[in-house]
C-alpha cells in the first residue's frame, strides 16, 4: 500500500525589526557614551511561516545574537553574544503562524576600550555551536558609537 501526502513547500520568513544602542543614564547625542556606563543593544527579531502552526513540527535550537564592534583606525575590536532558545517566543495575537523574539546584550564600564566604532547586530539561528541556515544582519542604530574616557 502507498500513501502520498501533499504538503505545501516550508517557507520561513522572518526580519529583524530593531537593532538599537541604548546608553543607560547618558545625555544626548546617544552614540556618545562615557566608559564608565552601562549600555546595551537591543535586537527584536520575528519569524513567520505555516509550519510554526503545525501539531507536527518542533522547532528546536537556539539563537545566537552577536553584538560586532570595529574600531575605526588603529584599536581593537570586539564581539559580544546571548544565546536565546527558539522556544522563548512571544505570540503574535491572531498569528499563530509567527514568533515574535527579543533579546538584549548588556555592555558594562570597561568591556570596550575608549575609541570609535561601527557597530553591528547579527542574529544566528543554530542547534548547539554549529551554525544553521537562517541568519540576519544590520547596522546598529546609530551605526557608529564613541566611547570616550572620564
Amino acid at each position: 500500500m502507498e500513501i502520498s501526502f501533499d504538503v505545501p513547500p516550508i517557507t520561513l520568513t522572518g526580519e529583524m525589526t530593531e537593532c538599537k544602542i541604548v546608553e543607560h543614564g547618558g545625555v544626548n547625542p546617544t552614540n556618545n557614551i562615557r566608559s564608565d556606563q552601562d549600555w546595551d543593544l537591543q535586537v527584536e527579531w520575528y519569524l513567520k511561516g505555516w509550519i510554526l502552526d503545525s501539531a507536527f513540527f518542533e522547532f528546536l535550537g537556539e539563537w545566537t545574537v552577536h553584538l560586532y564592534l570595529e574600531s575605526m583606525g588603529p584599536g581593537d575590536e570586539y564581539a559580544f553574544d546571548v544565546v536565546v532558545p527558539v522556544s522563548t517566543f512571544t505570540p503574535e495575537p491572531g498569528d499563530s503562524t509567527r514568533r515574535n523574539y527579543e533579546a538584549t546584550i548588556e555592555l558594562s564600564p570597561g568591556d570596550v576600550a575608549p575609541g570609535t566604532y561601527t557597530a553591528v547586530g547579527a542574529i544566528t539561528y543554530g542547534a548547539g555551536a554549529t551554525p544553521g541556515p537562517i541568519a540576519a544582519h544590520a547596522a546598529a542604530e546609530p551605526d557608529m558609537v564613541q566611547i570616550y574616557q572620564v
